[in-house]
């Protein structure tokens, strides 16, 4: 467990919680990077798109050349600091903001997720945690940049909602707890697991849609209890 990389065989009976180790190597990463930059006050923000280029390169090339299983799924979090990194730089320079604000608002949120889900169809199936990206792993970059954007605009158009604050506020309780609830929908319950594995009809979507808001419902009940028991587990 220490090695905390699941694509080992050590990982198994906890593999839901993979993303926690992998977080925090990638945070300790762009911590490093952050205390570096701030030291490069004239040049800091063009030299951290040339980190974002950088990092975005060898995490496709690893996963292109070699297939070792570093500790704490190092092999992931190399290219997760590239999102990271482009975060920051989009927050720095407001480009949600700006880009909301902007009249072709909408037609720029349609044409993100036109090219985002273009993008993923024509690259395949791919997944962070088996350390695939896909047919094409620049595809894989464009799809995930693109769709993050129209959401983000999107959110930054929405401005206020109780609902999807409340939500927002448990963000990091669901990632820990939201695969239980699903794994009871989707091997237990046999109404429910029959709907989940066709989710491309109609049932199968309002199934899916019906347990995600269930699963998000059972979360924030698990982190009222837990803020009452052991804040500490969650960060509070």
């Amino acid at each position: 467990m220490f090695y905390a990389n699941s694509r080992t065989i050590y990982m198994r009976w906890n593999l839901p919680l993979w993303f926690i180790p992998c977080m925090n190597l990638t945070l300790v990463m762009v911590w490093v990077i952050e205390y570096v930059l701030h030291r490069l006050t004239e040049i800091g923000e063009k030299v951290r798109i040339v980190v974002c280029v950088v990092f975005a390169f060898i995490g496709i090339t690893m996963q292109q050349l070699i297939d070792i299983k570093f500790p704490f799924q190092f092999e992931s979090a190399v290219l997760m600091v590239a999102f990271v990194e482009l975060g920051l730089f989009f927050k720095k320079h407001k480009i949600i903001e700006k880009s909301s604000s902007h009249k072709s608002c909408l037609f720029m949120v349609c044409g993100l997720l036109l090219i985002g889900i273009s993008a993923a169809e024509v690259n395949g199936i791919a997944e962070v945690r088996s350390y695939h990206y896909g047919k094409y792993p620049i595809l894989f970059l464009i799809a995930a940049c693109a769709m993050t954007w129209a959401v983000c605009l999107i959110s930054n158009k929405i401005k206020c909602n109780t609902i999807l604050e409340q939500v927002g506020r448990i963000s990091f309780p669901i990632l820990l707890m939201h695969k239980f609830p699903i794994l009871f929908f989707q091997s237990v319950l046999p109404v429910t697991k029959n709907l989940l594995e066709k989710p491309d009809t109609v049932e199968g979507f309002l199934c899916s849609f019906a347990v995600s808001c269930i699963t998000v419902s059972m979360c924030y009940i698990g982190t009222l209890i837990i803020r009452k028991i052991a804040p500490m587990i969650i960060g509070e």
